[in-house]
């Protein structure tokens, strides 16, 4: 199993544990209406590298009732991360436009590269090489039509 298809994912090497690690990521929507968000946030994953038999394990899935740096779709996809001693990761998610910035929030955790969660694994995970793309047409009709009307 391998994480599921997502973009502005952190990847970052671990340096004492030697491990290479992937951190949250934003989903891809297909939905064709022009004012729709193409980008949806995913619960924050930590996703194990292992060189020995090239595979990925899950670490931790942050369900929606934990503490977790807080996504969102609409106003922040992207997010800073760094590695240090002992494992400690460092989160900085800028939360907003900016105007805003005065709200990010920083996190530290350490991560125990030991502990992996098989079952999220096989729950969470995707068969490597997964791909997800856009299934219907980008119209701009809206364009020489107008804007359509509420119903």
């Amino acid at each position: 199993m391998a994480p599921s298809p997502r973009g502005g994912a952190q990847l970052l090497f671990l340096p004492t544990s030697r491990r290479l690690v992937l951190l949250g990521g934003f989903g891809y929507e297909s939905s064709t209406d022009y004012t729709a968000s193409h980008y949806s946030t995913k619960p924050w994953e930590i996703w194990l590298f292992d060189w020995s038999n090239h595979s990925w394990k899950l670490i931790k899935h942050f369900s929606d009732d934990e503490d977790q740096p807080e996504m969102s779709a609409m106003r922040n996809l992207k997010f800073a991360a760094a590695a240090g001693a002992g494992d400690v990761v460092v989160v900085h998610v800028k939360k907003g436009y900016s105007p805003d910035q005065d709200t990010c929030e920083t996190w530290a955790m350490r991560i125990d590269p030991t502990v992996v969660d098989q079952a999220g694994t096989t729950t969470y995970g995707v068969t490597p090489g997964t791909k997800k793309r856009r299934t219907g047409p980008y119209s701009t009709d809206w364009y020489d039509t107008g804007w359509p009307t509420p119903d």
